[in-house]
């Protein structure tokens, strides 16, 4: 974020210290390590982007049933770069490793978010405490499987940091097509980030002021981005191939909000039991942080538009809605953004080599949590692994989700980790459909509009006598539960086909799966 011109600390600088760069290749080599160690990753809602990515790809293929059942939403804006990266990575290898490419490069550009912001500090001390932002790489958006808007967080904040250059440097023809290309990548990949960038570009443009020129240079880029934000958001409101859903704001209550903060220092536990050994070894690392601090406290030097920006994240946190229209953890969504905030604000302490060792050591220890989080995760996701080996292609799925949760991470806070692992079945075993697609018109790929899946919810307003008709266009019911014995008897009129840990499949003896009109 620059100087913004000079109330940031520091100058940009050639070089960084090689130690220094020793442990952000080092560290970087760990957070890329579990993507590729372990075959599913850790990541609610990645099994659905997933799917969208691979239906996009193969949308044509004489092989896959998906003209049936999907409609394509050509429109252009917010996932355009995720899903367009996804279907370039499978042009080279399989959607599977496709994905893992994209988390690997949200890894590695947040790599270059702390390099980049560390040459504002290297004339004046080596800033460890960036080193924080690689742990901060795994949190809970992450976890929640948020991929687009993973993807943003280092566009934005280099987004930002160009925004703050305009006011530091001549405009030239390169720095017009670096600052254009870096807005239209942050513009194409997710519209709260954008939100972010324009609140986040005022509050920086204010600190500026006094410098009339550079004032109208960052209002006039942060007015640009407004229209085109706007103009977008129209366009693909309207769409009459999209989806409808009531527009819904409601809150979160006050304690569950700070429990999903501080779940990043606990391990990603709170509700059932913190992991002591993540807390400690974040207790040490900032308490190193924080002892450095207070020595060095009368020639300390805090970056003032860096802490309004932080406290105005937090306050966003605080009374933003938790559910915004299509979205929900809305406001939750600003907390990866607050913790790389406090990383920087604390890379203005002097901390001495040795104990910046240290503090490396310990970050390291945060990202082999989150290792073992992984490890664990896709352990349970592998559960379906023989049951997708007794599915047939192109089938329709019924997904009765009882138990969507974990024992590895909060069940409270994560209690949907699972929620979306039947979209492995459409991925791996390829075709078939099922009713339950994101409803955001925002996605490129929509169920068709001239159609009815019945959902789960429908089940409850049928008696259960009637349950056989109702689901007779689908092929199988997919049922995760921690005892489907009750289930299993409630759907008499099928077959078990098999089971493993908490899911089960069962057969509806239907062999194909017919589209059922919705005037039925």
């Amino acid at each position: 974020m620059a100087s913004l011109v000079s109330r940031f600390p520091g100058n940009r600088q050639a070089t960084l210290d090689c130690v220094f760069l020793t442990w952000v290749g080092v560290l970087t080599l760990a957070c890329l390590w579990p993507i590729w160690a372990y075959r599913f990753l850790p990541m609610q809602d990645y099994p659905q982007h997933l799917f969208i990515a691979h239906v996009l790809s193969t949308f044509d293929s004489p092989g896959f049933d998906w003209q049936q059942n999907y409609e394509l939403n050509s429109g252009w804006g917010a996932y355009t770069l995720t899903y367009g990266l996804l279907r370039l990575f499978a042009t080279l290898t399989n959607i599977e490793a496709a994905g893992k490419l994209l988390t690997s490069l949200y890894v590695l550009l947040m790599s270059v978010v702390v390099l980049r912001a560390a040459r504002y500090h290297s004339d004046v001390q080596t800033p460890w405490a960036l080193l924080l932002i690689f742990p901060f790489i795994f949190n809970q958006t992450y976890f929640l499987g948020f991929q687009s808007y993973l993807l943003s967080i280092p566009l934005l904040f280099l987004a930002l940091m160009d925004l703050a250059d305009i006011a530091s440097r001549p405009i030239t023809i390169r720095s017009i097509l670096f600052r254009f290309g870096i807005l239209a990548l942050l513009f194409l990949t997710h519209p709260f980030s954008v939100l972010t960038y324009l609140a986040f570009g005022l509050v920086m443009a204010l600190f500026n002021f006094s410098d009339r020129a550079a004032f109208k240079k960052m209002v006039a880029s942060l007015v640009l981005v407004t229209l085109a934000f706007v103009v977008w958001y129209i366009a693909s409101s309207v769409q009459a191939n999209a989806p409808k859903h009531d527009w819904l704001v409601w809150w979160w209550p006050l304690n569950e909000i700070a429990a999903f903060y501080f779940t990043m220092f606990t391990g990603m536990r709170w509700f059932n039991g913190v992991n002591f050994f993540a807390l400690t070894l974040w207790g040490t690392v900032f308490g190193l942080l924080l002892y450095f601090a207070m020595r060095e406290w009368k020639h300390l030097r805090v970056s003032a538009p860096l802490a309004v920006l932080l406290a105005l994240a937090l306050l966003g946190y605080i009374i933003l809605p938790h559910w915004m229209g299509y979205y929900s953890y809305f406001n939750l969504r600003l907390a990866p953004i607050t913790y790389v905030l406090l990383a920087w604000l604390f890379a203005n302490v002097r901390v001495p080599n040795k104990a910046g060792h240290v503090c490396g050591v310990l970050v390291a220890g945060l990202v082999a949590v989150s290792i073992n989080l992984h490890a664990k995760i896709s352990a349970e996701t592998e559960q379906l692994l023989p049951i997708l080996a007794k599915m047939e292609k192109n089938s329709a799925v019924f997904p009765l989700l009882i138990d969507r949760g974990t024992t590895v991470i909060d069940s409270t806070i994560f209690y949907q980790q699972h929620a979306h692992d039947h979209y492995y079945y459409h991925v791996l075993v390829g075709g078939g459909v099922n009713p339950l697609p994101f409803p955001n018109p925002m996605l490129p790929l929509h169920l068709g509009q001239n159609h009815h899946w019945p959902t789960p919810k429908n089940l409850d307003q049928f008696p259960q006598d009637h349950w056989q008709a109702l689901l007779s266009g689908y092929r199988y019911v997919l049922v995760r539960a921690d005892n489907p014995e009750p289930i299993q008897r409630q759907f008499g009129f099928a077959t078990m086909v098999e089971k493993s840990g908490p899911w089960t499949l069962l057969a509806t003896g239907n062999t194909r799966a017919p589209i059922i009109n919705e005037n039925h």
